[in-house]
C-alpha cells in the first residue's frame, strides 16, 4: 500500500491523481495570487442564485458563493480584483451595500463574470475586448494554446484596425482637415496625426521602428499631456495604440518585455488624459496599464502606474486604498511611483483634515526623495521622474490643503511655467488659494477668477474643476462665497 501524499501548503491528503504537491483549492490560490483566477464553467455565472445576486449587483452574495465553490481566501480575492483585504472582507461580511461602477468592472475583470450579466459591456478578458498584446505569451516562457489559465496581461479595449479601417480613418480625418482649414480655425492635432500615420506605414515608416523609437515616441506623448489639451491627446494617442497592436501582432523581432512596457506608459498616458475629460473609460485603460507593466516585469512602472490612478482620482471613493496598493507593491525600494503614492497619501489624508496623518506621510515623502535615485530626480522632460519642482509642488498640495496660512509668503506673486498655459493657471489658483488661507479673501478669489477666465476652454480639464473647487471651498464664510468673483470662478467652471 503506497503512503498517502499530502499538500505541502495546508497538509491535507492529495488525491492520487494529483500531478503536483498542492490539493485543489490551495492550486487555485497559488494561482489566483499571480492574478489568474479559478477557470470556472460559464454555467456557475448562471446559475439561479449567482445570476440573480449578478442581476441585482450584489456583490456580497457573489463573493460569498464564489469564495464558497473556489475556497479562495479574502487574501486572493483581492489581488484578483485589485483591491485590499479589508474591503473585501467588508463585503464579504454584508457591511458594504452600495459599490461604485469602478468596483463592479473589478469584480467583472478580476473573477472573469460575463459582463452582461452585471448589466455592463464585455470585460477585458471577453470576446468582446480586443487585446493590446499577445495574449498567449508571457515574459520567458510559451503558454499551450489550450491551457484555460493563460490570460492575457496587456488589454486595450478598441477596434482591431484592419487597412480598410486605417483607410476610412485616414479619410475621414482628412475631410475634417479640410473642413477646419477652410473655416480658418486651428487645426486639430488628432487629424494630423492619423494622415501622418498613414502615410507612414506607406512607407514602411513604422514598420522599421525599434524600441528606442518607440520609448521616444511615448516620452513626446508624456510632454504633451501637460502642454496639449487632452481631447486632442486622445485623438494622437489612439493613432499609436493602433499602430503599437500591429507592431505587436507582427514584429516578433522587438523583445516583447520592451514593448510590453511601452505599452503600459502608453496606455497610462490614455487614462490621464482620459481622467481629465472625467471619461469614465479611463478605469480601463488604467487596468491595461497595471497588466501590461506588470507582463513586462517592471515592478517600478506598475507602481508608478497604480500610484498615478490614485492621484488622478484623489476625490474619488478608494484613491487612498490605491494609494496605500501603490506603497505596498513599491516594497519601500525608491522609485518615481513610491514618490508619487506617498504624495498622493499625504494629499488625500490633508483633503480630509487629517493633519496628524498627513504630516507623517509628508515625512515619509522627505525621507524617501533623499533616497531617489539621480536618474529619477533628473528626469524634468517627461513625466516618469520625480524632479525637485514636483516634490516642491506637491508638498504645497498638502499645506494649502491643510489651510496653513504662512504657505502665501513663501510662494512667487506672479508664478510662472515654462509647460504650457494649463500649468500657468494652476500655479496662479494656488498662489491665490494660499492667499485666501491667509486671511486674503477678496484678493484670492480675484486673482483665481482672473487667472482661469483666460484660460482657453479646451485646457478647462477635470483637474482645473477640482482645484477651483478647492479654492471655493477655502472660502471662510457664506458672505466670501457669495462675492462677484466667487460666483464668476464658480461659473467658469459650471461646463467642465
Amino acid at each position: 500500500m503506497t503512503e498517502s501524499r499530502k499538500c505541502s501548503e495546508c497538509g491535507k491528503d492529495l488525491n492520487r491523481y494529483s500531478p503536483g504537491d498542492l490539493c485543489g483549492s490551495c492550486a487555485w490560490e497559488a494561482r489566483a495570487r499571480t492574478g489568474q483566477p479559478p477557470a470556472l464553467p460559464e454555467r456557475f455565472w448562471t446559475e439561479p442564485a449567482m445570476r440573480d445576486a449578478l442581476k441585482r449587483r450584489d456583490l456580497h452574495t457573489v463573493l460569498r458563493i464564489y469564495r464558497a465553490a473556489t475556497g479562495l481566501t479574502q487574501e486572493a480575492v483581492a489581488l484578483l480584483i485589485d483591491s485590499s483585504q479589508g474591503n473585501v472582507s467588508l463585503i464579504h461580511r454584508g457591511r458594504r451595500k452600495r459599490y461604485t461602477i469602478d468596483e463592479v468592472e473589478s469584480f467583472r475583470d478580476g473573477l472573469r463574470i460575463p459582463g452582461q450579466l452585471l448589466g455592463l459591456l464585455p470585460g477585458l478578458y471577453e470576446d468582446g475586448a480586443v487585446l493590446l498584446s499577445d495574449t498567449k505569451r508571457d515574459i520567458g516562457k510559451v503558454v499551450p494554446e489550450e491551457d484555460a489559465w493563460a490570460i492575457p496581461r496587456a488589454n486595450v479595449l478598441i477596434s482591431e484596425p484592419s487597412h480598410a479601417r486605417d483607410d476610412d480613418m485616414e479619410r475621414r480625418a482628412l475631410l475634417n482637415l479640410l473642413m477646419v482649414t477652410g473655416s480658418g480655425a486651428a487645426i486639430p492635432a488628432e487629424h494630423l496625426e492619423t494622415l501622418l500615420s498613414g502615410f507612414g506605414r506607406a512607407l514602411d515608416v513604422r514598420d522599421s521602428f525599434t524600441v528606442d523609437d518607440w520609448e521616444e515616441t511615448v516620452n513626446d506623448h508624456a510632454y504633451a499631456l501637460r502642454v496639449m489639451p487632452p481631447a486632442a491627446l486622445v485623438g494622437v494617442l489612439s493613432v499609436d495604440v493602433a499602430d503599437i497592436r500591429r507592431t505587436l501582432d507582427n514584429r516578433a523581432d522587438l523583445d516583447r518585455a520592451d514593448m510590453h512596457r511601452v505599452s503600459a506608459k502608453l496606455a497610462a498616458l490614455m487614462a490621464m488624459a482620459l481622467e481629465e475629460l472625467d471619461n469614465p473609460l479611463a478605469s480601463r485603460w488604467w487596468r491595461t496599464a497595471h497588466a501590461a507593466a506588470a507582463s513586462a516585469g517592471d515592478r517600478h512602472l506598475e507602481v508608478y502606474t497604480r500610484a498615478r490612478q490614485a492621484r488622478a482620482t484623489t476625490t474619488r471613493p478608494g484613491a487612498l486604498q490605491k494609494a496605500q496598493r501603490a506603497i505596498e507593491l513599491a516594497q519601500g525600494r525608491p522609485s518615481a511611483g513610491l514618490a508619487e503614492a506617498q504624495a498622493t497619501r499625504a494629499v488625500i489624508l490633508a483633503r480630509k483634515g487629517d493633519r496628524t496623518g498627513a504630516q507623517k506621510a509628508l515625512g515619509d515623502l522627505d525621507e524617501l526623495y533623499g533616497r531617489l535615485p539621480a536618474d529619477v530626480t533628473g528626469d524634468e522632460a517627461a513625466i516618469w521622474g520625480w524632479p525637485q519642482q514636483r516634490y516642491i509642488g506637491e508638498r504645497t498640495n498638502v499645506r494649502l490643503n491643510l489651510g496653513d496660512p504662512s504657505l502665501y509668503d513663501e510662494l512667487p506673486k506672479r508664478p510662472t511655467s515654462t509647460s504650457g498655459a494649463r500649468n500657468q493657471v494652476i500655479g496662479e489658483l494656488k498662489t491665490a488659494w494660499a492667499c485666501i488661507n491667509a486671511g486674503g479673501v477678496n484678493d484670492g478669489v480675484s486673482d483665481a477668477a482672473q487667472a482661469l477666465a483666460v484660460l482657453p476652454l479646451d485646457h478647462r480639464t477635470s483637474t482645473m474643476k477640482t482645484l477651483v473647487g478647492s479654492v471655493c471651498k477655502a472660502l471662510p464664510d457664506e458672505q466670501a462665497r457669495s462675492l462677484p468673483a466667487a460666483r464668476e470662478l464658480r461659473a467658469l467652471t459650471a461646463g467642465i
